[in-house]
């Protein structure tokens, strides 16, 4: 697919244009032939909007055509607005997020009935806000695809605004999303200012934007409601789309591995190993975690099947010490390596290498994080690597983290290395709709 970008090699724009057509033409019929062919072909829409909502268990190529289409959609229109229509597009985007923080400020959503209609008179009366305030608010959110007004004043959910009443977790996720992270970033520029370039976890735009000294979590710790808040909001995160187990369960070749042991490092409550249990019966886990965390896999894994809980076993473990389980095939560490600087995460891997080196040539690590675009290449869509960015600027503002390249990857694999061998990326690959990549690492002795 083509690609806009600002490195992008120059096209002329008749080249351009032509270039998308294609894509969105070619994207579109892959996708309409897919719902006419599973009889999908008269959906509805809800009122005031039409959302192309795919089930998961769509073919990738379907699910890629999605993702194309999007893409190529976006481009064109950075294509067809004017240098000088820059700043007021941009004006929609920070009203648009206003006015969705006055919508949650005020609890508006839950208020309007999930079928048919309520007057802007009656939502007002009942949140005891302006009805002048509610009825600009609403119509600003309206062009950007979020609730209806099917007739004259009044207000009826659509697809997208529906489902922040249909799923409390993506309530807790706008919600934590305009009371700290929002705020967190508007306050990045002052927290520049002040500190410069600091990685200390207490000199961040988050602190400038609260007004404290603590770093991230040890404020939240102050408060068993802002805790949980939290927890609600990484809850609904990790459930969605973008982060689901389905891209480690299909990302790689599991069934190559025929009968192996795999250990998941820094695997919590068994998540992921019971994903990969549950699509691979030939695999076994072993799960390790700190001690507080590991003590409570065994109520996870009891409501598991029994040929689930045979293959899963737990151990405790602090990837700050060397690995401790040797003879496996594969050493996992899914989102552990991106919440560290550079210098830990090059010890987590180096703590490894022995057990590597133990069942060396057949062991392996499988990293699963998110890895940034190389700018100016075509390993990711525009809208992809806008998400993507979000999530590194994101780290940065509230923890002085990152999120890497595929470089600074290379690096740290290249220095975690001993006296006896060194790591190696053999391979990257990003599934579909995942905003993190496989990288499956391979370890190397040094010849003797």
């Amino acid at each position: 697919m083509a690609e806009l970008n600002g490195n992008h090699t120059r096209k002329s724009l008749i080249s351009l244009l032509k270039t998308y057509e294609r894509d969105l033409q070619l994207s579109i019929k892959s996708i309409t032939d897919y719902l006419e062919e599973n009889g999908m072909s008269d959906i509805s829409s809800d009122v005031g909007a039409t959302n192309l909502s795919l089930p998961p268990t769509a073919p990738t190529s379907v699910l890629e055509a999605r993702q194309n289409l999007i893409s190529s959609a976006y481009t064109i229109q950075q294509i067809a607005t004017e240098p000088a229509e820059y700043i007021p597009y941009l004006a929609i985007h920070y009203q648009v997020l206003s006015c969705f923080q006055w919508l949650i400020r005020f609890n508006i959503l839950p208020i309007i009935p999930l079928t048919g209609s309520i007057s802007y008179g009656e939502i007002a009366e009942i949140a005891k806000v302006s009805e002048d305030q509610l009825r600009r608010v609403i119509r600003m959110v309206i062009t950007s695809n979020l609730l209806a007004e099917p007739s004259p004043n009044q207000v009826a959910h659509n697809a997208v605004s529906s489902t922040f009443v249909k799923q409390p977790g993506f309530m807790s996720w706008a919600k934590f999303m305009i009371t700290y992270s929002a705020p967190t970033a508007a306050s990045f520029a002052d927290a520049s200012e002040k500190w410069g370039d600091t990685v200390k976890k207490n000199e961040t735009a988050f602190n400038v934007a609260f007004s404290t000294d603590k770093p991230f979590f040890d404020y939240l710790a102050q408060s068993a409601e802002l805790t949980e808040t939290f927890a609600a909001y990484m809850k609904s995160v990790q459930g969605s789309y973008g982060t689901s187990l389905k891209h480690l369960v299909n990302g790689f070749d599991w069934d190559g591995l025929g009968e192996a042991t795999v250990v998941d490092v820094g695997g919590s409550t068994c998540a992921s190993s019971i994903a990969l249990a549950d699509a691979y019966p030939s695999l076994q886990f072993v799960v390790q975690d700190l001690p507080d965390t590991i003590k409570n896999a065994p109520a996870v894994l009891s409501k598991q099947p029994a040929s689930i809980q045979a293959r899963i076993k737990t151990q405790p473990y602090d990837f700050f010490t060397v690995q401790k389980h040797h003879d496996a095939d594969v050493y996992m560490l899914r989102m552990i390596l991106h919440d560290w600087p550079a210098e830990i995460a090059i010890n987590i891997l180096k703590n490894q290498l022995p057990a590597l080196r133990a069942s060396y040539p057949r062991s392996r690590l499988l990293v699963m994080d998110t890895v940034l675009p190389t700018p100016g290449s075509d390993s990711a869509s525009i809208v992809d690597e806008a998400l993507l960015r979000v999530r590194d600027l994101t780290m940065m503002q509230t923890f002085n983290s990152k999120e890497r390249e595929v470089g600074d990857f290379i690096d740290i694999f290249s220095k975690a290395a001993d006296e006896h061998g060194y790591l190696y990326l053999k391979s990257i690959s990003k599934p579909v709709g995942s905003v993190m990549s496989i990288m499956e690492v391979g370890y190397r002795p040094y010849p003797l």
